[in-house]
């Protein structure tokens, strides 16, 4: 069975023995797998390096200076300074080394120490190749056997440069895995080009044509990432294949297509042409719904709703089987955007302490909380989470969900850019 690490390994050198067991109680039951000691010794090899992904050091633990020294060392690790003083000290040294450090300072809360670990983690996966990248994302991380064949195809093709075509509903993941993939490929040194067709098919003639020509030219030796690509009109599809088929000096993008529907289906409906057809569709991936993730459910939800609560600033609420049943029964509307915004919602008017269940279900204990509070009145957060659940519920279709919420089809197209729900 495949299933890409979901544990971040930690190291905890702290010279107190009574807070580094603390410490390392509290980030196991976080989800981390933690190793603690009181010494902080150099790894031997590049083996050794690898061991962990991050190290939490105090500054006041035996050998931690020499970690300051060592700059490929000193990124992965956050240092931990009794006082401001300290701080002080090895920043100073850090800045003539000529570099940042990450420190944080005694005492502070284990959500705090949380949400500096995964930010730098996160930091870190910038950079970072394809199956890197996939341990950073909660849907591309699965126990789903079909799946994980899936994956490890996608990264077997990546560096081939042959054409990919990533199709599945809003939310499922198509963009992460994208990003992925290229990371994993031989242009990962270039840049990752997005390409919106539905933006470029409202402009005018002649300019979105000499657009188009311009941003394929850009891409030649990168990645182009074409969105809905059936949306383009059929003289811009041509603009398009042209520029596929190479000019004099052979170079042409590597093109990774995302499409809520199926490239044969639009071929077959008139909207691609085959030439485009054929081009674009080299290898298919298909991102199942999470519906459809049953083994990987319980697992996305939680991590997700980390991710929510660190963005709020609160502890990491506990997210129980019998709430992800629950989810299922409904249908995940929205895939990940649907239960983002749902979970920041319920958060966000939720009691410390309150059960996550009744926050999203609105049982009687919530609603009598809620009654007891002026509703959110922020008409942009309402709006976003509208158009998530409209969207949700036409599984991604944009003009039935344009429909269900009184709008043009082209006014839902640009909300959905200015809120960030590509």
């Amino acid at each position: 069975m495949f299933e890409w690490p979901r544990r971040l390994r930690l190291e905890i050198v702290e010279a107190n023995a009574e807070l580094r067991s603390e410490l390392a109680r509290a980030l196991v039951g976080l989800g981390f797998e933690v190793e603690a000691v009181g010494e902080a010794c150099l790894p031997g090899s590049r083996d050794e390096q690898a061991r962990y992904a991050l190290h939490v050091i105090d500054l006041a633990a035996p050998g931690a200076t020499r970690w300051l020294a060592d700059p490929s060392l000193a990124e992965r690790c956050l240092f931990l300074a009794a006082d401001a003083s300290d701080a002080a000290d090895a920043l100073a040294l850090s800045a003539r080394a000529g570099r940042t450090l990450d420190l944080l300072v005694k005492p502070f809360s284990i959500q705090t120490l949380e949400a500096r670990l995964l930010r730098l983690m996160e930091r870190l996966s910038e950079g970072a190749r394809g199956p890197d990248l996939l341990r950073s994302d909660p849907l591309l991380q699965t126990c789903d056997p079909r799946l994980g064949r899936a994956f490890e195809r996608a990264f077997r093709i990546a560096r081939e440069d042959c054409p990919i075509c990533i199709e599945g509903e809003l939310g499922t993941g198509r963009r992460a895995l994208a990003r992925a993939i290229h990371a994993a490929s031989a242009r990962a040194d270039a840049m990752l080009l997005p390409l919106e067709c539905r933006d470029l098919s409202d402009r005018a003639g002649e300019a979105a044509l000499h657009e188009l020509a311009r941003r394929v030219a850009n891409a030649a030796q990168a990645t182009l990432l074409l969105i809905d690509p059936e949306a383009l009109s059929a003289r811009a599809q041509g603009v398009l294949q042209a520029a596929l088929r190479g000019g004099e000096d052979g170079r042409v993008p590597r093109c990774i297509t995302i499409s809520r529907v199926s490239l044969d289906e639009s071929a077959r409906e008139g909207q691609l042409s085959s030439e485009l057809l054929y081009r674009l569709s080299g290898v298919r991936i298909q991102m199942p719904p999470l519906r459809e993730r049953a083994a990987d459910q319980l697992a996305i939800c939680s991590l997700i709703a980390r991710r929510v609560a660190r963005e709020l600033g609160i502890a990491t609420p506990v997210v129980a089987a019998g709430l992800v049943e629950r989810l299922a029964r409904e249908g995940f509307p929205g895939n990940r955007l649907g239960l983002e915004s749902r979970l920041r919602s319920a958060l966000i008017r939720g009691d410390e302490g309150a059960a996550l269940e009744d926050l999203l279900f609105d049982s009687a204990p919530a609603a009598r909380r809620a009654a007891e509070r002026p509703p959110s009145l922020d008409l942009k957060t309402l709006e976003r989470d509208t158009i998530i659940r409209a969207l949700g519920h036409a599984r991604g279709n944009r003009t039935h969900a344009s429909h269900a919420l009184g709008i043009s089809v082209r006014t839902l197209r640009n909300k959905i850019r200015d809120y960030g729900l590509r």
